[in-house]
C-alpha cells in the first residue's frame, strides 16, 4: 500500500509505527540498486519517451509545506528527484547500450495511455524474450 501513497494525493502508510510514502520520490528507477544485487540483466518499462528529461517540480514549495515537519527526508529528496532522476535515465541508456539492460518505453508522447503500452510492449515481446534468454 505505501507504493501507491504519493504525497499531496494521498495519506501515508503507517507500518510497524512507522510512516511511509511511495519510495518513488527518492529512487524512481532503482538500476543502481538492482546493479549492486548483482543482477546482470534488468528489464525496465519507463512511462516517458525516450530523450524525455524530468524538470524540477513546480509542487516543491507545497510538498515542503506539508511534509516539513514529519518527513523532512521526503522534501530534501523531493527538491532534488529530477537530478536523481535525470541521472538514472541516463545509466539505463548506458546499460541498454552495453546490453545489460531491456528498456520498454511508450514510441511517442505517452497521450494514448494504455493501449499504446500494450501496444508497444507486443512490439518488443521478442526482443525481451531473445534478452532474458541470452
Amino acid at each position: 500500500r505505501a507504493s501507491a501513497s504519493l504525497p499531496l494525493l494521498s495519506r501515508s502508510v503507517t507500518i510497524d509505527g512507522e510512516d511511509y510514502l511511495d519510495g518513488g520520490v527518492s529512487d524512481s528507477i532503482p538500476l543502481t540498486e538492482s546493479i549492486r544485487s548483482g543482477n546482470t540483466k534488468n528489464v525496465l518499462i519507463l512511462t516517458r519517451e525516450a530523450g524525455y528529461r524530468k524538470k524540477k517540480s513546480k509542487t516543491n514549495h507545497l510538498i515542503s509545506r506539508v511534509y516539513k515537519k514529519n518527513f523532512p527526508g521526503l522534501v530534501a529528496a523531493q527538491k532534488q528527484r529530477h537530478l536523481s532522476y535525470n541521472s538514472a535515465l541516463e545509466l539505463a541508456e548506458r546499460e541498454e547500450k552495453k546490453g545489460s539492460a531491456f528498456i520498454l518505453r511508450p514510441s511517442i508522447k505517452p497521450e494514448v495511455g494504455y493501449e499504446l503500452g500494450y501496444t508497444d510492449a507486443q512490439i518488443h515481446y521478442d526482443a525481451l524474450i531473445s534478452f532474458l534468454k541470452d
